[in-house]
């Protein structure tokens, strides 16, 4: 039994929070690397999430403008959907 401080998981999710940005390589599927950012409400809800998905041989080597951009853009649909009326669905 791991303890929970320990859990790879949970130091993994610790660090993407403070990060804002969630880098996944092969985690979810084999041969892929997904880089995503919550698009949150004005209350802080994350209501969607922005990702980015692909072949690691396409995206690392675009990675510091992927993760430099990503954020800029969550922001920006959050932007539009609150104009849109409500919140992100």
């Amino acid at each position: 039994m791991q303890w929970a401080g320990h859990d790879p998981r949970r130091r993994r999710t610790r660090r993407d929070r403070l990060g804002g940005i969630v880098v996944s390589l092969g985690e979810f599927e084999h041969g892929v690397i997904e880089y995503a950012v919550p698009v949150r409400d004005t209350d802080g809800r994350i209501g969607a999430v922005l990702s980015l998905v692909g072949r690691p041989h396409d995206r690392l080597p675009h990675e510091r403008t992927i993760r430099t951009d990503l954020t800029p853009a969550a922001v920006a649909l959050a932007d539009a959907i609150e104009d849109g009326g409500g919140r992100p669905r």
